[in-house]
């Protein structure tokens, strides 16, 4: 029996490379799609980031201007009322108009008046420009004492506190230290008088009365027999300073004749 032939193999067709070609063209094309598609995002969102930062900056300086112009507002309506009544009023019933003309609340109004009071345009300003939020604002202008006020301003924007509410903290916690102190709260906003500004005056005096003073004394009266035995140069300087001590005490005099009126005022 005839064996069975097997069939033969068909050759090898040749190798065809176009299509490897092709691929690495279209992965070559995708790589520079994608870094160009990755520079467009890159340019929007810096462009989108930029835009939302500004508007961020922007909607924070608008509310703090707001709120101060409220206080502006309350202060002018109530030296308005006065003036047009011939009497003080302690600006309750405005404030209460005023709350329901804006629809804000007692308290939020009554801190824009203690902004108002307390800050100048300068302080607005630098507010404004450091971002400073509402509820930041709001705390600070509450400290009465100046330098605390400052204090707690420079850690604020050192970043010292975690967040606001750490701020507010800090704030009450100096305003009651203040009151334990003898701190004078000065309605006005402005600058406090306390009983360590008394004990500090009144230091300072001591001090010139029993030490300053009778040393610049000694020298006063002992330089025109010093005078002689100076350079030249060097006693036209003293004399020179001389008159401006004169000067300086001439204006003292003034400060304290205004002072014992005062005192004469106060029954003290």
């Amino acid at each position: 029996m005839a064996k069975a032939t097997k069939p033969k193999k068909s050759a090898a067709k040749p190798k065809d490379d176009s299509k490897k070609t092709d691929d690495a063209k279209t992965t070559a094309l995708s790589k520079a799609d994608a870094a160009k598609l990755a520079k467009e995002s890159a340019a929007r969102w810096e462009q989108e980031t930029s835009d939302l930062r500004n508007r961020r900056r922007q909607a924070a300086a608008d509310v703090i201007q707001y709120r101060y112009d409220v206080g502006l507002f309350a202060i002018k309506l109530m030296e308005d009322r006065t003036q047009e009544l011939g009497k003080k009023l302690y600006g309750d019933r405005t404030v209460e108009q005023l709350c329901e003309a804006l629809n804000e609340s007692s308290s939020t109004v009554h801190t824009c008046i203690k902004f108002a009071r307390k800050c100048d345009a300068n302080e607005l300003e630098y507010f404004k420009q450091h971002e400073w939020p509402w509820r930041a604002v709001s705390s600070i202008v509450t400290v009465e004492d100046a330098k605390a006020y400052k204090q707690l301003k420079d850690d604020f924007e050192k970043k010292k506190f975690k967040n606001t509410d750490e701020l507010k903290d800090a704030a009450k916690a100096v305003n009651e230290q203040s009151k334990r102190d003898g701190v004078k709260k000065d309605r006005r906003g402005g600058s406090p008088t306390s009983k360590s500004m008394v004990n500090s005056f009144t230091a300072a005096c001591n001090t010139i009365s029993t030490k300053v003073m009778p040393n610049f004394l000694t020298v006063v009266k002992a330089f025109g027999k010093d005078a002689q035995k100076m350079e030249p140069a060097v006693a036209e300087e003293m004399a020179t300073g001389l008159k401006k001590s004169k000067q300086a005490l001439d204006t003292l005099k003034k400060m304290i004749a205004r002072a014992d009126e005062i005192f004469g005022e106060i029954d003290i």
